[in-house]
C-alpha cells in the first residue's frame, strides 16, 4: 500500500470516527437533559416537562381484529403476493395492498399522575411505540373477507394499542388551552424530543427512542472498531 493511499485511508477513517463521536455526544447530551428535568408541575407552562402517570381517558374501544380492550388503537391488514419482475429484470417481486386500515375515532387521550394532576395528549403528534401484536396469516381475517382476491397468498395483520391504566412516561411541551385544559404537545425541536413511553414494553426507554429517531446511531462497538483500524493504519507507518 503506497504512502498516499495510507494517508487517504486514515483521513477517511478519521472523519468516520469523528462523525460517530459527535452523534454519540449528542445522544448523551439529550439523555442528560431528560434526566435533569425538574418534577412535573402544572405551573411549568410553555416548558419542556416530564410527566409520569397512567392512562385515565374515558375512551372505551376494542381492537377490531384481536378484540383487545383499549383507550386507543391502530389496525391494519395488508395482502401480499408475488409476481415476475418486468423485463429486462429477472426473478420475483413482492406486491402489497392495504385491505384494512383503521384507528380509533379520536387520538386524544387523558393522563393522570399520582397527585391527581391531569393532562391530555394527542397520540398522532407523538407517534408512540404502542402495545403491538402482528402476524402473517394464510387466511384473510373476516373483517375484510369481501376484499379477498385469488392472487393474494399471505396477509400481514398488525394492531397497535394502549390500554386503560397503562403506566406512561411522557416528554413534551406543557401548554394550557382556552378552556383551561393542560396538554402535552410536540416541541418542534429535535433537541427536545416528544416521547410517549409505555412502562413494561420492550424498547420503551428514552435512550432507545432517541437513538431510533437519530437513524440508529452506531454503537460503541462501531466506535471501537473504526478506532482500532485507524490505529493499525498509523502503526503500519512505523513497522515499514
Amino acid at each position: 500500500m503506497t504512502l498516499s493511499i495510507r494517508i487517504l485511508v486514515m483521513i477517511v477513517l478519521s472523519f468516520i470516527l469523528l462523525h460517530i463521536w459527535m452523534k454519540s455526544r449528542k445522544l448523551r447530551k439529550e439523555i442528560r437533559r431528560l434526566q435533569e428535568l425538574p418534577p412535573f408541575a402544572t405551573d411549568l407552562l410553555d416548558c419542556y416537562v416530564h410527566f409520569q402517570g397512567y392512562i385515565a381517558t374515558p375512551n372505551q374501544h376494542t381492537t377490531p381484529i384481536y378484540q383487545k380492550a383499549c383507550a386507543f388503537y391502530m389496525s391494519r391488514i395488508q395482502a401480499k403476493w408475488e409476481t415476475k419482475v418486468k423485463k429486462p429484470g429477472k426473478g420475483m417481486q413482492t406486491n402489497t395492498k392495504t385491505l384494512h386500515n383503521e384507528s380509533s375515532p379520536s387520538s386524544v387521550i387523558e393522563l393522570r399522575d399520582a397527585q391527581g394532576q391531569e393532562v391530555s395528549v394527542d397520540l398522532k403528534e407523538f407517534a408512540p411505540p404502542l402495545r403491538t401484536k402482528s402476524e402473517m396469516m394464510d387466511v384473510c381475517p373476516a373483517i375484510c373477507a369481501e376484499k379477498v382476491d385469488p392472487k393474494y397468498k399471505k396477509y400481514d395483520v398488525s394492531e397497535r394499542w394502549c390500554a386503560h391504566q397503562d403506566k406512561v412516561s411522557v416528554y413534551g411541551k406543557l401548554i394550557r388551552d382556552d378552556q383551561g385544559q393542560l396538554w402535552l404537545k410536540h416541541t418542534g425541536y429535535e433537541s427536545y424530543p416528544a416521547l410517549f413511553l409505555i412502562s413494561g414494553q420492550q424498547g420503551q426507554h428514552p435512550k432507545n427512542q432517541i437513538s431510533l429517531r437519530q437513524k440508529e446511531m452506531p454503537g460503541r462497538f462501531g466506535f471501537v472498531l473504526v478506532g482500532l483500524i485507524l490505529f493499525l493504519c498509523a502503526a503500519s507507518f512505523f513497522i515499514e
